[in-house]
This record gives structure tokens, C-alpha cells and sequence, in this order.
């Protein structure tokens, strides 16, 4: 937003009331608005101010006539949904944007100890002289309408505790809201006592780019006495977007799909023709970008409203993260989705092309969006109400179908993570993009996390290891997102406990691969002392107990059927053969000096079905080994992993790792 200077305005000629005291706990926010001196226009003269008569009393003693005074007045900020807060305080208003709801407040005060019944009412001025009414609906030439505030209802009480200033002598009584929904309707003030009403406002198309306006409270059926206008400055106009070179095509061939029913967290639905709402992200008769858009690029409307001064999601926040690292497509290596232009959300987009990038309406659709959470299934998780109404590509019971709506979360991904799409290719294994479509697929076999079904294994073991997770208690029959692993690292910080269906976006992440949590896929060198650390293995610990992989015992344990896993994350630190390699590249053969790390044994975590040893799919566990695991030197099998199955929680390894033959060294629970 900019600011508007130089606004000729006159000194106040109210005499300011000393009983008042102002309130602390509503200070104007700095950051939504830039406030004007303390100087507007003067009251309005008795000649051109509507002078309604007294309402008649039933008696017959002669009494004053009931008045009441406009005391302060106030915007308070209302297109968040964050709780209300005073942004101007008895003084003006500038760079208000647009179709943004804000709240125009004044507290009046009777000042005779009779009752005063008044229907309040908001008028509008362009140069504090001459005014009219705010109507309900959209009228046009009008600039300003009634509007629907974002962190409050029509009719909604304002409580003494609530109000702008703390009354002084006066009793105080119950403000009201009024908005679109709930017009102004007849009330009583009772004698010396103080109130406030507050009206929400929206400025409409034709409210002047940088035009200054005027507010001020009238009373039908009683007299207001003196009371400033409040004033604001409509912010700049937005810079036109460039046309691009050449001009671009009309509207996408994507869906359009038609607003639903009402949400309570959504800004995009309730939309009827004449709505000045749709004006907030469309131009309908001069625009030069893609869906008649107000910005160049799809990316720059949404950003518009979710760069934290609208929306209640700070989403731009999250690309100019100083803890996010670039992108490195050369090595494979991401941490954030690639904002950029293009056809969003189309199959011809996506469907066996390379291109990797990502337009916000690939994954959201701003006409059908809600606040409805994703609910487990036993097919996967149902998409979330900001997922409503986006693509994507079905898993069953065609695979790599172009789907228009989507109902599982995961169909989403597959769209861009799926062979539906051409997946990068890359020489090293750990770089290699696999298709997520096979390894979510449960129906063909081996083991995988269960993200589109529930798990192969269904152990006791397995049960208790789900139990003492730090974080989602998943059990053996459940299935999971996709972001329960990637999604926005600031989800857990500051010791957060999301739940597993709370808001995970994948934008950013300071981790590679999008992980929420840290997962340590370099190797270790060898160290004169252990240097496990359970934070370099988070993201496993948020399902898994990390009890297992402390313990170096090599005992049975009831939480894991494999009682080896704390001896290798643990002891092998100083037990470095010469003839493993120093390197810390785990795409290297015999690289492995120090204590071993999760991805050594499950090298592919979605799946075993894409295992870089190709022995290792059908493998349960999810165990696959990595390629610095080689083949058994003395026997030369393997790489080999052998359960017993006559014997549960037992099983022999044939291979080189760190160093150390394995040939067919057994364990057993």
C-alpha cells in the first residue's frame, strides 16, 4: 500500500472530553495502515445537518430533549480473521484498499439522564459537506456499501470490555455491529450512558483511487451533537500488468467451476453477479492478463490478498524465507514447489511433459474453496477444503487417468510425481525421481507406506512402535498424506503439535525434499565418540518410537522386530574397516565409516517397488538397501535380505556394509 500526503484538512473544533481514557489493549496496527494527523473537517454546521425531531414522550411533564453526543470514532480492522483491532483513532485513514472490509466506529454518549430512542444511521461525504447514505447492497456510482466483515457477524454485540475507548463517569451499554446482512435498526441509549456502533464498509469500484471520503453517524428520531467525520484516502491504483509479448490467450481450458454454499473461512465463495467481490480478482472489461485477471499471472492475484496485509494465510512469506534454500535442479534437490506462470491446472500442461513448475491454481481452485478438513479413509485421505475442486490424476480404477476434481489428497500429487507426467531423470540413484503412482499403489505388492491403503504389516511390534511417535499416532490400519512427511517446516516450530488433519501446505521447506522434519541422507564419518543424534532422524520419530533406536543392546524389545537397529545407529562409530570407503556420498559404493543412518536400509521410503537393487522389491519392512551396500564378498550373494518366516522378528543379511562382510549373519528376537 502507499500513503497519500498533503491532505488539506481543517482543525477540529470539538472540544475534546477529559473524562476518557484511552484503551490500552486496542492500538492502531502499523502495519495495515499509515494514519493522518489528528485534523479533519470540522463538524458539520446545524444548516447541513439533518435535525430530526425529539421521539414524543408519553406524559404529560414537560421534559429536556433527549441528545447525545458523538464522542470518538474509530476504523477497526475487519478483512482478517484475526481478533478486531483499531488501526485509526480520531484521525484519518489512508491507502485503503478496495473491496476490503473495514469497520467504521463511534462512541456516543447520552448526556441527560432520560432515555434516547435513535435508529443509527452511516452516511458518506466526498468533501464533508454534503452527504448521502451508505446503502446495503452494491449501488452504482456509489463508492462505498455495507459490507461483510471477516472476523465478526452482523448484529454481534460489542461489549464495554471491547470498546475503542473506556468510558469515563458515563454507564456503559452494549455496542452493536451492523453489516449487509444485519442493516441498522431502532434502539434505545439510556440516560447517561455511553455506547458504541460500529458499521463495516467496503469501497466499491467506484470509489476513486486515491479519493479522499468522509463518514459521519446521523440519528434518525434523535439529535447527535458535534462529533467529527471520520476520514479515509482510498490507497493507490495497482499498476497495470504488462502485456506480454505475445499477448496472452484467453481463459484457461481448465474447469470453471461455480461457487458452492458459504464456508466460514472462505473469502471466495457467497458471490452473486452484481458482487463487487469477483472485481477483486478480475477485470472485466480492461483486462490484459489470463481469466480476465487484475494482475499479469494468476501467482500475482493470489499473492495480492495472502502476502499477510488480507487473507488469514501469509503465504508469500513463505517463498522469501531467509531459512529456505534455492532450489538445485541440477543435483535434483528441492525445497520449495517452483512458483511460475502458465496454463495452471490443465492436462495438457502436465501430461507427459518435463516442465517442472507450479502455478497456485494447479493445486487450489479459488471458486470452490472451504474450510472442510480432510477425513481418513481406508483408500487414503480425503482431499482438504483448500484442495476443493482442483485436478489430478487417479490411481484406481484407471491409473493415470486426468481426473477434473479430485477426492483423495494424494491424486493431487500424482499429477506432477507420477509417470502420468515426465519425471526428470537424473544418473545417481538418491537423485532419481520415482513414480509415486507405483510406490502408493497397494495392490502391488511389497511394502510401502500407506498413503492410497492401509499397510502390508500389521505387527505388534509395528503397533507399539506407532504408539510411541512424537507426533501423529497413527496405528497399523490407518492411512497418511502426503504431507504429513512434506509439508512447511514451520508447522513444528516453536514445539507446535499440529494434528495429522490440520493445514500442512508443501509450499517451502527448509529441509530438501519438502520434509516437515529433518532426515539425515548424508553419511557419517568415522568419530571417537557416538554421535547418534535423534534430531537428524526426526521425521521418522514423528510416527515411530524413538526408544529403539537409542537402545545399542542388540536385546528384544517389544516396539521393533528388528533389536539391531540401535547397535547400527550407535556402535559402529569406531568400528571403521579399512577397506570402506572415507566418502559420505551414499551413492558411492563401500562409502560407510562411521555409525550407519536410516536410508543405508531403507533407501526408497515411499516404496520398496522402486528399489535401487531391484532383489529388494518385494521386500517387507520397506527394506531396500542403499548403493554403498554391496554384495557379499565372501559368498558373493547379495545384497540380501532374508526374514524368517517360520520364526517371526528374525532373519539373516548377506552383503558388504561398512566395511563388514555379512554372510548370512542371522539375528534373532
Amino acid at each position: 500500500m502507499s500513503t497519500s500526503t498533503s491532505v488539506p484538512v481543517a482543525t477540529p473544533t470539538v472540544p475534546p472530553v477529559p473524562s476518557s481514557t484511552a484503551r490500552p489493549a486496542l492500538e492502531p496496527n502499523q502495519t495495515l495502515t499509515a494514519a493522518l494527523p489528528a485534523t479533519v473537517p470540522p463538524p458539520v454546521t446545524p444548516g447541513a445537518t439533518p435535525d430530526f425531531p425529539p421521539t414524543p414522550t408519553p406524559t404529560s411533564t414537560s421534559t429536556p430533549s433527549p441528545s447525545a453526543a458523538i464522542r470518538h470514532t474509530a476504523v477497526v480492522e475487519r478483512a482478517s480473521r484475526a481478533a478486531a483491532a483499531v488501526i485509526a483513532f480520531d484521525q484519518g485513514l489512508t491507502s485503503v484498499p478496495r473491496y476490503w472490509p473495514f469497520g467504521v466506529r463511534f462512541q456516543i454518549v447520552n448526556e441527560v439522564e432520560y432515555s434516547w430512542q435513535w435508529e443509527p444511521a452511516l452516511e458518506w461525504s466526498r468533501d464533508g459537506s454534503t452527504y448521502g447514505p451508505v446503502p446495503q447492497q452494491p449501488v452504482v456510482e456509489i463508492p462505498f456499501r455495507l459490507g461483510e466483515a471477516r472476523n465478526a457477524t452482523g448484529g454481534q454485540a460489542i461489549p464495554p470490555d471491547a470498546f475503542v475507548v473506556i468510558p469515563g463517569t458515563e454507564a456503559p451499554q452494549q455496542g452493536v455491529l451492523y453489516d449487509s446482512s444485519y442493516p441498522a435498526r431502532r434502539q434505545t441509549l439510556k440516560g447517561l450512558a455511553v455506547t458504541e456502533v460500529e458499521f463495516v464498509v467496503r469501497a466499491t469500484r467506484d470509489a476513486d483511487w486515491e479519493g479522499t471520503y468522509y463518514f459521519r453517524l446521523a440519528g434518525r428520531g434523535g439529535r447527535l451533537n458535534g462529533g467529527a467525520p471520520q476520514m479515509i484516502i482510498i490507497a493507490q491504483r495497482p499498476p497495470e500488468p504488462a502485456l506480454t509479448s505475445p499477448p496472452a490467450q484467453g481463459a484457461s481450458a481448465s474447469t470453471f467451476a461455480v461457487a458452492q454454499a458459504e464456508s466460514e473461512v472462505n473469502p471466495h465463495q457467497s458471490l452473486v453477479l452484481d458482487t463487487d467481490t469477483c472485481a477483486a480478482c478480475h477485470r472485466v472489461h480492461t483486462a490484459r492478463a489470463e481469466a480476465l485477471g487484475v494482475a499479469a499471472s494468476i501467482n500475482d492475484i493470489c499473492m495480492n490478498c495472502h502476502d499477510g496485509t488480507a487473507a488469514n494465510t501469509d503465504v508469500l512469506s513463505e517463498w522469501h524465507d531467509p531459512q529456505v534454500p534455492p532450489n538445485d535442479p541440477e543435483d535434483g534437490i528441492a525445497y520449495s514447489h517452483p512458483l511460475a506462470a502458465g496454463r495452471a491446472g490443465t492436462a495438457d500442461d502436465l501430461a507427459g511433459q518435463l516442465e517442472r513448475q507450479a502455478a497456485c491454481t494447479d493445486c487450489h481452485n479459488p471458486h470452490t474453496l472451504s474450510g472442510q478438513r480432510p477425513s481418513p479413509t481406508s483408500f487414503g485421505w480425503t482431499a482438504a477444503g483448500s484442495l476443493n475442486g482442483a485436478t489430478g490424476v487417479t490411481l484406481a480404477p484407471t491409473p493415470y487417468a486426468w481426473k477434473e476434481k479430485i477426492v483423495y489428497e494424494y491424486e493431487l500429487c500424482l499429477k506432477c510425481h507420477s509417470a502420468f507426467t515426465q519425471l526428470p531423470s537424473y544418473p545417481r540413484p538418491s537423485q532419481q525421481k520415482t513414480d509415486k503412482l507405483v510406490d502408493i499403489d497397494p495392490t502391488l505388492g511389497g511394502s510401502y507406506h500407506p498413503v492410497a491403503g492401509a499397510g502390508a504389516g500389521g505387527s505388534p511390534e509395528l503397533s507399539r512402535s506407532l504408539s510411541g511417535g512424537t507426533l501423529w499416532q497413527f496405528t497399523t490400519g490407518d492411512t497418511v498424506r502426503c504431507v504429513n512427511c512434506h509439508a512447511n517446516y514451520r508447522a513444528l516450530s516453536g514445539g507446535a503439535q499440529p494434528a495429522a488433519s490440520d493445514r500442512l501446505a508443501p509450499h517451502v521447506s527448509r529441509y530438501p525434499s519438502l520434509l516437515i522434519a529433518e532426515y539425515q541422507r548424508s553419511l557419517k564419518p568415522p568419530s571417537s565418540a557416538n554421535d547418534y543424534d535423534p534430531g537428524q532422524y526426526q521425521l521418522c520419530f514423528l510416527c515411530h518410537s524413538p526408544a529403539p533406536f537409542a537402545d545399542p543392546s542388540g536385546d528384544r524389545r517389544a516396539d521393533t522386530r528388528f533389536p539391531m537397529h540401535g547397535y547400527h545407529l550407535n556402535k559402529l562409530y569406531d568400528e571403521y574397516e579399512g577397506s570402506a570407503s572415507l566418502s559420505l556420498d551414499i551413492d558411492d559404493p563401500e562409502a560407510g565409516s562411521g555409525n550407519a543412518i536410516c536410508s543405508e536400509c531403507h533407501f526408497r521410503i515411499h516404496s520398496t517397488r522402486s528399489a535401487a537393487n531391484p532383489g529388494d522389491r518385494n521386500n517387507s519392512g520397506l527394506v531396500n538397501f542403499a548403493p554403498n551396500v554391496l554384495p557379499d564378498p565372501e559368498s558373493g550373494g547379495g545384497p540380501l535380505w532374508q526374514p524368517n518366516l517360520q520364526t517371526p522378528a528374525s532373519g539373516s543379511c548377506t552383503l558388504l556394509c561398512h566395511g563388514q562382510p555379512h554372510s548370512g549373519w542371522g539375528y534373532q528376537d
